[in-house]
């Protein structure tokens, strides 16, 4: 007997059966003809917008950025350097209002206040932050002090494992906080 089980069966064979079968008994799941969807440019995620704009050797578009406030800050790697603004116009163009600055990282992290220098890709020429973390609000200039959000994870251990209440903590090297 020819049912929605056989259809999804022969249209979906890489499917195991089993799973199937779920489809069909749990949510009465059947096969029709295909529809054509259209995402808008709005809804695409922005990778896939890179990698269609981007040319072969920028391929694949660079996938992560570290969100700072209101700066979105990339490392780049070589292929995609030569393509900074247009990545930077992107991902500005996708992600405002949240996101009014988007910057490359250029070389290492350095000097007495651990900075970096960096390359503005697009967006506005502000590097003045708010970052809220624990419900802390820090508010510092992103080109003079050091902020690494990826560490948050470690400051939060920090906060549960390791400090005592009324404990007074310095630390030299922690850059904002």
């Amino acid at each position: 007997p020819q049912g929605p089980l056989f259809e999804l069966t022969q249209q979906l064979p890489g499917v195991p059966e089993n799973i199937l079968q779920r489809l069909v008994e749990d949510f009465e799941v059947t096969y029709g003809e295909p529809e054509c969807i259209h995402v808008l440019y709005q809804n695409q995620p922005i990778t896939r917008i890179l990698s269609k704009i981007l040319p072969s050797e920028a391929q694949p578009p660079p996938s992560s950025y570290e969100q700072i406030g209101h700066v979105a800050h990339f490392n780049l790697r070589q292929p995609h350097i030569p393509h900074g603004k247009l990545i930077g116009r992107v991902v500005l163009d996708r992600l405002q209002p949240s996101i009014r600055t988007v910057v490359n990282k250029l070389g290492e992290v350095g000097g007495p206040y651990r900075t970096y220098q960096m390359d503005l890709l697009a967006g506005e020429d502000d590097y003045f932050v708010h970052v809220i973390e624990h419900g802390v609000s820090l508010f510092f200039d992103l080109k003079n002090v050091y902020w690494c959000t990826r560490l948050e994870g470690e400051r939060t251990y920090m906060i549960e494992n390791d400090f005592k209440p009324n404990q007074l903590i310095a630390d030299a090297f922690c850059g904002v906080g």
